[in-house]
């Protein structure tokens, strides 16, 4: 009787997923990665982090959750970041780095009182839109000043 329950959890999950994974959109140009980027940074900049995560979710191709599972994991890292870095301060777009039309990366700083980080955006065009590859921040500004 377990096994029959693990059977359909495991059915009824993948199907769930499924659905998740093909109702995700393609962005179709550069104006609209541009305008999902900075919707992101705005929210990030208010610590509203169901807002960015919720505009990422609209065209990550990741299973929810993990999408999830990784906005947890920003918020409780985000959290030790304001105890030492201070109050937010705005963001500043720095840079897109593009390879042919199939690969581009948006590089944005998000500024706090005593410290920045950097956000890096990576999209993937696989011929039918562009999809968020990856999303990730870090406070390695050196790498911005090479």
């Amino acid at each position: 009787m377990i096994i029959k329950r693990l059977v359909v959890t495991i059915i009824i999950s993948t199907l769930f997923t499924s659905i998740s994974f093909a109702q995700k959109k393609f962005l179709k140009n550069s104006e609209n990665i541009t305008e999902q980027a900075e919707n992101v940074m705005s929210a990030l900049d208010k610590l509203d982090f169901e807002v960015a995560f919720s505009e990422l979710k609209k065209n990550w191709h990741l299973p929810e959750n993990e999408l999830d599972q990784l906005e947890s994991l920003t918020i409780k890292q985000f959290n030790s970041v304001s105890d030492r870095f201070g109050k937010t301060k705005g963001y500043e777009f720095i840079t897109d780095l593009k390879i042919n039309d199939f690969l581009l990366r948006k590089v944005y700083i998000l500024k706090f009182e005593k410290h920045m980080i950097r956000v890096l955006f990576t999209y993937y065009n696989s011929g039918e839109g562009w999809i968020i590859n990856s999303f990730k921040w870090d406070d390695t500004i050196d790498t911005l000043l090479k």
